[in-house]
């Protein structure tokens, strides 16, 4: 069997997940950024299955119609469809979430769902990420790819049975932009700029600031402390 890790995270991409996945898989080839998903190449390689694991990006219809593309969207589908769900999730209130795993499908997180699991949202951005990307590969690709092997594969239910049966409302999120990451004048209280600085503290991600006197003012490694009423962070001053 051959399978594809599409991700923007190093972590998806790590020895330790690709020798795992070799228990599995005959082949493996590692998606890092758009280029690399060459239709030509992955029909050459003959793919069997290409997993979206941290994926932001529009995935080309000549690539979901032509190889059986799952993606993997920290949302209980039909809830928080579209962009940034773990930071939308966050500025919402939630403190844990679902990670879904669909097929793709021309519309946006749209597609019927495999399978999903109970994801915590405690801590920062990459810590989150980090702790999703192991349920990811030890229990959902490894459930995935074990009923594939013994002939007993997952059947996707569609999302509009889910919201029936389950009772999910549906929701669609905005991608936030980096502007969103100023926090100058967003918070109301405490708890929320501390929410603010550590839903974007993850690599690759536009970390909270403040700017003022043409200066600004960039937030990582948020600790809070509500009995003091106080933030603890690592901070770095840099010119506008």
């Amino acid at each position: 069997m051959g399978i594809a890790i599409a991700s923007h995270a190093p972590y998806d991409h790590s020895r330790e997940k690709h020798e795992w996945l070799l228990k599995w898989a005959d082949e493996i080839y590692h998606i890092r950024q758009p280029k690399d998903l060459d239709f030509g190449l992955l029909k050459a390689m003959e793919m069997d299955y290409i997993f979206f694991t941290h994926w932001s990006e529009k995935i080309p219809a000549e690539i979901y119609e032509n190889f059986h593309c799952i993606l993997f969207h920290m949302t209980d589908l039909p809830y928080g469809r579209g962009g940034t769900p773990l930071q939308n999730l966050i500025l919402r209130g939630h403190d844990k979430t679902k990670i879904s795993m669909i097929k793709v499908e021309e519309g946006m997180d749209t597609g019927p769902v495999y399978m999903k699991w109970p994801l915590g949202l405690e801590g920062s951005a990459d810590q989150i990420y980090r702790r999703a990307s192991d349920k990811i590969f030890y229990f959902m690709i490894k459930d995935f790819l074990m009923g594939v092997l013994e002939d007993r594969p997952t059947e996707p239910v569609e999302q509009a049975r889910l919201a029936v049966d389950r009772n999910i409302p549906r929701e669609i999120f905005r991608r936030r932009k980096p502007k969103d990451s100023d926090i100058t004048e967003a918070c109301w209280d405490l708890k929320e700029h501390f929410d603010r600085i550590r839903m974007m503290d993850a690599p690759g991600y536009p970390v909270a600031y403040v700017e003022v006197g043409g200066f600004k003012y960039f937030f990582t490694k948020a600790e809070y402390f509500p009995e003091f009423k106080k933030i603890r962070a690592e901070v770095v001053i840099c010119e506008s």
